[in-house]
C-alpha cells in the first residue's frame, strides 16, 4: 500500500504530501535537517506573532496523530517544539484513504469505495466535532489557556453548531484560536462571517486571538496573520517574488497583485525555488498595525486556470466536506 510504503521510507527520509482536486499528489522530500528547519520555522514564527507566553500553553489539535498529510504532521511537532504539551484528537488517516478519496474514481468499485469513504469521514469528523467539544469544555471548566488548532472548515463546523444549540464556550484568558487552510472556507461564508461565528461560540475576538496561516506542503515557511491587524507576515528567512501573467518578476513597492514565487532558503533535500498556483497581493510597504518589519500577504485566491489544492482541501474532503 502507499502507506507502508512512506512508512518503510521513513526510515531515511520524510516525504509529506498534499493533493488537489484530480487526486494527483504532491510529495517533498525532507532530511533530516531540511524537517529540523521546517519545525524550528514555523515554532519561531508562531512565538514571534503571538508572543512569548504561548510556550506554556496547552494546545489542542483537531488533526489526526499519524500522518504524512503536511497540515497534519507539521502542526504537532511545532505544538511539541513550543510547549510540549499537547493533545491531538484523531489517531491516523493512511495515504491510501487520502488517495481513495480525493481521486476522481474512473471505476464503479472506485465509485463504491469513495462514497463509502466519504460516508465514514462524515462519521469521523462527527467525533471530532465531540471531542473538541470534550476537551474545550474541560479547558473552560479549569480556566486553562489553551491554543486551539483545526482547518478553517473544521473549526467553521464546530462553532456553528455551538451557536445552532445555543452554547458559547468562552476560551479563558489569552487562549487562541489558530486556523490552516487560509481562504479555503465553505462556498458563501466569507472570512468575516466566520470571524463573527468564531466569536460568538468561543469568545475569540480577531484579530486580537484569531491567527490564520497561509503555507503549503512545498514550503517549510508559515505566513501568520499577526494578532494587531490580521495581516499575513512574510518571515525574514524567505524571498517571496510575485510574477504577471508572462512569469516576469513584479516590482517589490507598494501594492501589487501576480502569482506567488518564492525562494526557500530551507530546503536542503530538494529545489527550494516554487512558483506556486496562487494569485496573491502583497503590500511591500508592511502593516500598519504592528511594528514588524517587512512585506505583508493582503489577499489569497487560486487562480483560474489552476487545480484547486492544498492540505485543507484534503482534509476536508476526507471529512465528507
Amino acid at each position: 500500500s502507499l502507506q507502508k510504503f512512506l512508512d518503510d521510507l521513513s526510515q531515511y527520509i520524510w516525504l509529506s504530501y498534499s493533493s488537489g482536486t484530480t487526486g494527483r499528489f504532491t510529495f517533498i522530500p525532507r532530511d533530516e535537517q531540511t524537517k529540523e528547519f521546517c519545525i524550528r520555522s514555523f515554532a519561531e514564527a508562531a512565538v514571534a506573532i503571538s508572543g512569548d507566553y504561548v510556550r506554556n500553553m496547552h494546545f489542542i489539535l483537531a488533526l489526526p496523530r499519524k500522518t504524512h498529510l503536511f497540515i497534519s504532521w507539521i502542526p504537532k511537532e511545532v505544538a511539541e517544539r513550543i510547549s510540549g504539551k499537547v493533545t491531538v484528537l484523531l489517531n491516523e488517516i493512511s495515504a491510501d484513504i487520502v488517495r481513495a478519496r480525493t481521486k476522481p474514481p474512473a471505476t464503479f468499485s472506485e465509485k463504491v469505495k469513495s462514497s463509502i469513504i466519504g460516508l465514514l469521514g462524515g462519521i469521523m469528523k462527527s467525533k471530532l466535532i465531540k471531542k473538541l467539544y470534550s476537551e474545550v469544555e474541560k479547558a473552560v471548566a479549569k480556566r486553562e489557556e489553551i491554543i486551539l488548532f483545526g482547518s478553517m472548515p473544521v473549526m467553521y463546523a464546530f462553532c456553528k453548531k455551538l451557536v445552532e444549540r445555543g452554547e458559547r464556550l468562552e476560551l479563558p484568558g489569552r487562549s487562541i484560536v489558530v486556523t490552516g487552510g487560509g481562504f479555503k472556507l465553505e462556498k458563501g461564508v466569507s472570512i468575516e462571517q466566520f470571524n463573527k461565528l468564531l466569536y460568538e461560540a468561543l469568545g475569540i475576538p480577531a484579530p486580537e486571538r484569531h491567527v490564520d496561516g497561509y503555507g503549503m506542503c512545498e514550503c517549510n515557511i508559515l505566513f501568520y496573520s499577526c494578532v494587531e491587524g490580521g495581516e499575513k507576515h512574510v518571515p525574514p528567512w524567505v524571498k517571496v517574488l510575485l510574477l504577471d501573467e508572462e512569469l516576469r518578476p513584479l516590482p517589490e513597492y507598494g501594492r501589487q497583485t501576480g502569482r506567488l514565487a518564492f525562494f526557500d532558503p530551507l530546503a536542503q533535500s530538494y529545489p527550494g525555488f516554487i512558483i506556486t498556483g496562487d494569485k496573491v497581493t502583497i503590500n511591500w510597504n508592511g502593516c500598519s498595525k504592528c511594528s514588524r518589519e517587512g512585506p505583508v500577504i493582503e489577499k489569497i485566491e487560486r487562480i483560474k486556470s489552476e487545480e484547486g489544492r492544498g492540505c485543507a482541501l484534503v482534509l476536508g474532503k476526507i471529512l465528507g466536506e
